[in-house]
């Protein structure tokens, strides 16, 4: 006997899935890019940053007639990685579905449920494993001058923290990804409000702080998380932004690859939508239900911890 989610195609949830993504994407891993692996599990190549900077005298490389040139090589390692797999899903019964206009509808406000929550999960994952102290080759606590005060030149201070990580590393930061509070506060501070006259818009937005910063791209880390348990009522003081007073500033390369210097990525093993892979299941026992399932495979990765630095107190 047929059934009424006998009509929903598994297309139908991916397309769904895609389009939410593309119109909600998950933009902290614009800034600090996914990479696609082939295995759950591996190696990665490793090289020592002396190796690529060492040049000795000018001297050395000077040949006359047949002369051998000048050698050298590079040294490399490896280090292990491993993706975990995060899933979620949302059972849809008959009784719900029939609270909608057609069955179309219900999934689609279900399959927009799970990956929305995919895409908290990952925001997490992302704050607890990169946006913390003891993971980059500096920790700046900035409590004594913190970016929140209207006179502190952050401009300098950032300025400051990429000349050194360039001067340790033959790469200077060219990405930043920051906190909700962190980017508001900024609309006070002296400086930056000075720098914002000059632009046409005179509103201060992600890419035109990017351009003062000298940076290539910056991102917020926005996502907003409650604590309340089901059923519960969600307050100020169990509802907040996930993250709050801190940035990331780093170096990421133009073209992600695992075999060129970058501050880290995020490794995927890439489904048919890129980030999340969909799949419906029938659950007849369940008041004729279908469930709504989205998986993520990933893991973040910090490929070069002197590449990053992480700011926090800035609030």
């Amino acid at each position: 006997m047929a059934e009424w989610y006998d009509q929903i195609k598994p297309k139908y949830v991916g397309n769904v899935a895609n389009k939410y993504l593309q119109e909600n994407p998950w933009t902290i891993f614009k800034a600090f890019p996914d990479v696609k692996v082939k295995q759950l599990s591996g190696y990665l190549a490793t090289y020592d940053k002396e190796d690529w900077m060492r040049i000795g005298e000018v001297d050395d490389y000077i040949v006359n007639g047949a002369d051998e040139s000048k050698g050298d090589d590079f040294a490399t390692g490896s280090t292990p990685f491993v993706l975990k797999t995060y899933k979620f899903h949302d059972d849809l019964d008959r009784d719900s579905m029939e609270n909608y206009d057609s069955p179309f509808a219900a999934v689609r406000d279900r399959t927009q449920f799970v990956v929305n929550r995919l895409g908290l999960v990952m925001a997490k994952m992302f704050k607890n494993a990169l946006m913390t102290t003891g993971v980059w080759g500096t920790d700046h606590d900035c409590t004594s001058v913190p970016w929140s005060t209207a006179g502190t030149d952050v401009i300098k201070r950032v300025s400051d923290e990429a000349r050194k990580i360039q001067a340790f590393t033959g790469r200077r930061p060219n990405r930043m990804i920051m906190c909700q509070d962190v980017i508001d506060s900024l609309e006070f501070n002296t400086g930056i409000m000075a720098r914002l006259k000059n632009t046409s818009t005179k509103i201060l937005t992600k890419d035109i702080l990017a351009a003062i910063f000298k940076l290539e791209m910056i991102e917020v880390l926005d996502a907003v998380e409650s604590s309340v348990g089901k059923g519960g009522t969600a307050t100020t003081a169990n509802t907040d932004f996930m993250h709050a007073g801190s940035a990331l500033l780093f170096y990421s390369p133009p073209s992600p690859s695992l075999r060129m210097p970058a501050a880290g990525y995020n490794l995927i093993k890439k489904g048919k939508l890129g980030k999340i892979n969909t799949r419906t299941i029938p659950m007849p026992i369940k008041n004729d239900a279908i469930r709504i399932e989205g998986s993520v495979q990933a893991a973040p990765f910090v490929l070069g911890s002197d590449l990053g630095v992480y700011l926090y107190n800035l609030v």
